[in-house]
C-alpha cells in the first residue's frame, strides 16, 4: 500500500517513536555454552585422576622378607611409619576401608595396613567461579525521525559554524587603551617571609630495661632403687664389691667405695632404698651414708652391736587402692628372702624383654635384668588406661605394641586396641605402682596370672598359669616395677 497522505505519515512516526517493543537475547542464552564446556572439563579431570591411582598390594608382613622393607607407596602390611619409605606414612585401616591416594582398599576385607603419601591426599574441590549474567544494554529509541514525503525536498539542516573573522596583528601585541598594563609575576612586590618558631624537641626519659629474674633450675629427685639380693655368704665372689641397695653384705668392705653395709632385721627399711619394708628376710644391703639431700642414719661399724630392730613392720605411706603409675618402667619378677629358685637362695633378678624383635605376634621372655647373660637390656613398658575401672593395657614403649591374650594360655604382642578386652589386665593382691608387688591377671580369665612355667631361667616365655597352683607354688606369681 502506498502512503501519500501526510497525516497518515505523522501518525506512523508517532507510533514508532513511542513504542517499547524491542527484542534482545537474554544473558542466560549467552552463557549456556560456557557452562556446558566447564562441566565437561571437570568430568575429564576426575576421570584422569582415578586412572592414575596405584592399586594396593601386600609384599611383606612383620618385617619379612627384609628385602621388601621399607615399603613403597600403596604397599603393605605395615605396622608403623618407620616401615614405609621416606615421607610415606602407615595408614591404619579397618576391613573394607579405602587407602588415601591408592585404590583397591575398599574391596579388601582384611585389616592389612598400607603406606600412603600424606601430601597426595586431595583437598576439598574448589568450585569453579560462576560468572554473573551480563545484562544486555537497553537501547533508547530515538525521537528524531526523518520522513521523506514524495514530491518534497527536505530543507538543509541549519549550520552552527560561524565564520572566523580575521584579527588584526596589532591587537595581539598591544592591549586596548582602556585595559591596565600587564605586570609580570616576577615584578610584583612580595612580602618578606615570616618563619614560625620551631619548638625544640623534648626527649622522653628512657627507662632502663628490667630483666626478669631467672628461676634456678631444680633437678627432679631420682626415684630410689629397689633392694636386690644378688649374693649370699660372699658368693659368687665375682660380683663383689656390691653396689647401692645390693646384698647380702656382711661388712662395709663388701660394698663399693663410699657405701656401707646396713645391718637390718625382717621388714626393716634400708636408707635410700625401696622394698626393705616388704622383705621378710634378714638380708643386709649396701647404702649411701652421705646422700645429696636428706639425712641417713649412720651405719653401725662391723665390730659394734647391730641396731635394735623394731617389733613390727616399719610404717610406710599407704598406697591408694587401685593406683596406677604413669611412668615407664621395667617389669621384674618379685623376689624375697626365703625363695629358692633353681635351688639358689639368692636373687638373680629376672626382667621382661621381647623375644627376638618386638613385632606383631611376637612373644615376651625373661632375661637377666643386668644383662649378665648377654641377652640385652630389658624392655621398658607403660600402662595404658582405656577405661576408668582400674584396667590397663601393657604397652612396650619402642614398638608401641600391647600384650594380648591370643589363646587359652598364649600371650603375644599385638597392635594396641582400646576396645579389645583380651588386651586388658588388672592387678590383684597389690597395686600397679613403684614399691609394691602385685599379680597381673587378664580380665577375661581372672584365675590365671601372667608369669612363666616353674622356677625362672633365661629365655623362658611369658604365658598364663593358674594363680593358685603353678605360679603360687613356684613363687613366681608376683611382679614389681623398676
Amino acid at each position: 500500500m502506498k502512503l501519500t497522505n501526510p497525516s497518515v505519515w505523522s501518525l506512523l512516526v508517532s507510533t514508532v517513536a513511542t513504542s517499547s517493543l524491542w527484542c534482545w537475547p537474554t544473558a542466560a542464552a549467552l552463557n549456556v555454552d560456557n557452562h556446558d564446556n566447564n562441566h565437561h572439563d571437570n568430568n575429564n579431570h576426575d576421570l584422569g585422576t582415578a586412572r592414575r591411582l596405584k592399586r594396593i598390594r601386600a609384599v611383606g608382613d612383620n618385617g619379612n622378607p627384609n628385602s621388601a622393607f621399607p615399603l613403597g607407596l600403596c604397599e603393605g602390611d605395615c605396622d608403623r611409619d618407620s616401615d614405609c619409605q621416606g615421607k610415606l606414612r602407615c595408614f591404619q585401616r579397618s576391613g573394607g576401608q579405602a587407602v588415601p591416594g591408592c585404590k583397591g582398599g575398599e574391596d579388601l576385607d582384611a585389616r592389612s595396613d598400607f603406606c600412603y603419601d600424606p601430601d597426595s591426599v586431595p583437598s576439598a574441590p574448589v568450585p569453579a567461579p560462576v560468572r554473573a549474567p551480563v545484562q544486555a544494554p537497553v537501547p533508547v529509541p530515538s525521537t528524531t525521525v526523518v520522513v521523506t514525503v514524495p514530491g518534497r525536498v527536505p530543507a538543509p539542516a541549519p549550520s552552527f559554524t560561524r565564520a572566523r573573522e580575521p584579527v588584526p596583528i596589532g591587537a595581539l601585541t598591544h592591549p586596548p587603551a582602556d585595559r591596565p598594563p600587564l605586570v609580570h609575576l616576577k615584578d610584583r612586590p612580595t612580602a618578606a617571609p615570616v618563619s614560625a618558631p620551631v619548638p625544640a624537641p623534648v626527649s622522653a626519659p628512657v627507662q632502663a630495661p628490667v630483666r626478669a629474674p631467672v628461676p634456678t633450675p631444680v633437678a627432679a629427685p631420682r626415684p630410689e632403687p629397689f633392694i636386690s639380693q644378688i649374693a649370699r655368704n660372699e658368693s659368687p665372689p665375682s660380683i663383689f664389691p656390691l653396689g647401692l641397695c645390693q646384698g647380702d653384705c656382711d661388712r662395709d668392705s663388701d660394698c663399693a667405695p663410699g657405701l656401707r653395709c646396713f645391718q637390718r632385721e625382717s621388714r626393716q627399711a634400708v636408707p635410700g632404698c625401696r622394698g626393705g619394708e616388704q622383705n621378710t628376710g634378714n638380708g643386709d644391703f649396701c647404702y649411701d651414708p652421705n646422700p645429696q639431700s636428706g639425712s641417713v642414719p649412720t651405719a653401725p661399724t662391723p665390730t659394734g652391736p647391730s641396731p635394735t630392730a623394731p617389733t613390727g613392720p616399719s610404717p610406710t605411706a599407704p598406697t591408694t587402692p587401685g593406683a596406677i603409675t604413669t611412668e615407664t618402667f621395667v617389669l621384674k619378677l618379685y623376689w624375697e628372702e626365703g625363695y629358692f629358685w633353681q635351688e639358689e637362695s639368692f636373687e638373680r633378678r629376672w626382667c621382661v624383654r621381647c623375644r627376638n624383635r618386638c613385632s606383631r605376634g611376637g612373644l615376651l621372655k625373661i632375661v637377666n635384668c643386668d644383662n649378665d647373660g648377654g641377652d640385652g637390656e630389658p624392655d621398658r613398658f607403660r600402662f595404658l588406661t582405656p577405661a576408668n575401672n582400674n584396667q590397663v593395657q601393657l604397652q612396650e614403649v619402642s614398638s608401641e605394641l600391647c600384650l594380648e591374650r591370643t589363646g587359652n594360655r598364649k600371650l603375644t604382642m599385638e597392635r594396641c586396641r582400646s576396645n579389645r578386652t583380651n588386651q586388658r589386665f588388672q592387678a590383684s593382691n597389690g597395686n600397679l605402682v613403684f614399691g609394691d608387688k602385685f599379680e597381673l591377671t587378664p580380665v577375661t580369665r581372672r584365675d590365671f596370672c601372667v608369669t612363666q612355667r616353674h622356677h625362672p631361667k633365661a629365655d623362658e616365655v611369658l604365658e598364663l598359669e593358674p594363680c593358685d597352683l603353678t605360679a603360687t607354688f613356684s613363687d613366681t606369681s608376683f611382679w614389681n616395677l623398676e
